[in-house]
């Protein structure tokens, strides 16, 4: 019985929050986007740069580098690729964390899994469990 309940536990918490619309092409992330919110987690809150007080830039170019700025200051920064609808990132340069947006996901090397919302904003989804999703909406020029 005891068995049951954690399964239940575990596929209840792993379940996914909101649909997304599409996978995210690589080309469609060039660019800078700006973090909107992240939500999730064990007590499943939301934080924006007003209740966390900085803002969050992630710029991703055509080269496959990417950097996540906090406030105009590089917090990590490498390339990435898209592999099957998840982003991975090989990191080589890193502060300790600083924003909410963690580079580390299940699994080596750091991933997120990777979409776009109804909207058009990038959705980066740490995957199961805590679950944390990011929202980007990308910066216009």
């Amino acid at each position: 019985m005891t068995r049951i309940l954690i399964l239940a536990f575990v596929l209840t918490a792993c379940a996914a929050p909101a649909p997304v619309v599409e996978e995210a092409p690589t080309s469609s992330l060039t660019g800078s986007w700006r973090w909107v919110e992240t939500a999730g987690g064990k007590t499943g809150g939301v934080r924006t740069p007003r209740t966390e007080g900085y803002a969050v830039t992630l710029l991703f170019g055509d080269n496959g580098r990417f950097a996540l700025l906090r406030d105009g200051e590089t917090s990590a920064a490498g390339r990435f690729e898209r592999e099957e609808g998840i982003l991975l990132y090989r990191i080589d340069v890193q502060k300790p964390p600083s924003t909410p947006i963690t580079w580390f996901g299940l699994g080596e090397p750091p991933r997120h899994e990777l979409s776009l919302d109804a909207a058009g904003d990038l959705v980066l989804d740490e995957g199961c469990c805590d679950r944390y999703r990011h929202i980007f909406r990308r910066n216009t020029p």
